[in-house]
């Protein structure tokens, strides 16, 4: 066996590692994508938007997460989709994103990821809340998604500057190990690394897939 062919086969099993330790974090970290994104998004969302809406929209956004965090998820998916098709533009983005999560509990993936793209489509004057949105739609697209359109959709949202850039980071690595490059994934993992803001967990998370892609066949 060749000296290229060798090193062929080891990038591949050292990929195959990486790819395993992310499967093992849920789903190639769809669930990081989302629920990390979601406690942050939505208190900024709420922030924003609670001293602009009627009482009554507020109200019926308090009920439906209430029943949300009980774990009525079905119930609750209901209700939220109803108040994100029925409130204004501030509270009606809310609810969708919550009825992502809702979706997502019920086991209705493909739902989830309409309510994302409503509000990160949506015309709303929440930049931090439509970010957190595409965010988690890329991150519900890594296991089956082009990975050429994850890296060109996650890049932005991985520069230094952007509120997600960790979450986005570390998705981003690992859209560059489902597309073929190991040296893209390494350098990116490496960069996410580098900032001294990462939280523990990721950055326990990223030394392991940094660990996998540099050990030996």
């Amino acid at each position: 066996m060749s000296d290229a062919l060798i090193r062929e086969v080891q990038e591949d099993l050292q990929r195959d590692r990486a790819i395993a330790l992310a499967k093992r974090y849920g789903g190639w970290v769809a669930a990081l994508a989302l629920l990390l994104v979601l406690g942050t998004a939505a208190y900024v969302g709420w922030q924003n938007w609670q001293a602009k809406v009627r009482q009554d929209e507020s109200a019926k956004l308090y009920a439906a997460l209430t029943k949300l965090e009980t774990g009525q998820s079905e119930a609750a998916l209901t209700d939220l989709e109803a108040v994100g098709a029925e409130t204004s533009d501030g509270i009606a983005a809310l609810a969708r994103f919550q009825a992502a999560q809702a979706a997502g509990a019920a086991g209705k993936a493909d739902e989830a990821t309409q309510n994302l793209e409503q509000v990160a489509g949506s015309s709303l004057d929440d930049a931090i809340l439509k970010e957190a949105a595409r965010l988690a739609v890329l991150g519900r697209q890594l296991d089956a998604g082009d990975p050429a359109q994850l890296i060109a959709g996650l890049e932005p949202l991985a520069a230094g500057d952007r509120p997600f850039r960790h979450q986005a980071r570390e998705l981003l690595g690992l859209a560059r190990l489902r597309a073929g490059d190991t040296a893209g994934a390494k350098a990116t993992f490496d960069d996410a690394l580098k900032d001294p803001s990462l939280p523990i967990r990721a950055k326990a998370r990223l030394t392991e897939y940094r660990a996998a892609l540099e050990s030996a066949a």
